[in-house]
């Protein structure tokens, strides 16, 4: 819900960003950034608050998606004109990355953990 975490940083590196997107999933329970960022385009973090400039759109599905929910989901974005995904969640990141570079023309890329990366 955006309320803490490395999603803070990352919102601060690209809220002004035209390239990249917020992908809300589920509910944005009252009174988070989740909500706010929905309602008002806007955060809070470290007692400022930071209109963000990047396109937002929230998605209702349970946090629980299996592995067809998923793929549905990437398949809308990659036909959509998404160029690059990184699955980081769930024992089979590197496996769901490869079947996103086979059957789309999208990259994927499975980050181990504290690999940084730089999108131009």
């Amino acid at each position: 819900m955006l309320n803490g975490g490395p999603v803070l940083y990352y919102l601060k590196k690209l809220y002004d960003d035209p390239k990249s997107k917020v992908l809300l999933t589920g509910y944005q329970i009252e009174g988070t950034n989740g909500r706010r960022l929905v309602e008002e385009g806007c955060v809070e973090t470290n007692g400022e608050v930071v209109k963000v400039h990047t396109e937002v759109e929230q998605y209702d599905f349970s946090a629980h998606a299996g592995d067809t929910e998923l793929k549905e989901l990437v398949s809308r974005f990659c036909s959509n004109g998404t160029e690059l995904i990184f699955p980081v969640h769930g024992e089979h990141t590197a496996e769901f990355a490869e079947w996103v570079k086979d059957n789309f023309e999208c990259d994927a890329i499975s980050p181990k953990i504290g690999e940084e990366f730089k999108i131009e």
